[in-house]
């Protein structure tokens, strides 16, 4: 694989480890070598949506739809603390 990406052993095992960040660029390289799209590659099942930016270039993201529901309970708090705090001005207001 190091000599397909035209990079020394040690450089590939760096990135195999962690030690080095694997680049965007880097990955369609190993995508093309493997013949692999990328949702295989990294093994993203049906959770996925394509979106396309305006080159033209394809990615992969990760869908977003349960953000809300799973922050929910964060959200209710801070609705629930700027009431409190419109309750407490107001009652300063009065006086």
């Amino acid at each position: 694989m190091a000599h397909e990406l035209s990079i020394t052993p040690a450089a590939y095992r760096k990135i195999k480890t962690g030690e080095t960040k694997l680049t965007i660029e880097r990955l369609f390289q190993i995508s093309t070598i493997l013949d692999a799209s990328l949702p295989d590659l990294l093994e993203i099942g049906n959770d996925v949506f394509q979106q396309t930016n305006n080159e033209s270039a394809t990615g992969y993201q990760q869908k977003i739809e349960n953000f809300y529901q799973e922050n929910k309970e964060v959200y209710e708090k801070l609705l629930h603390s700027k009431d409190e705090q419109i309750t407490l001005l107001k009652s300063l207001l009065n006086k």
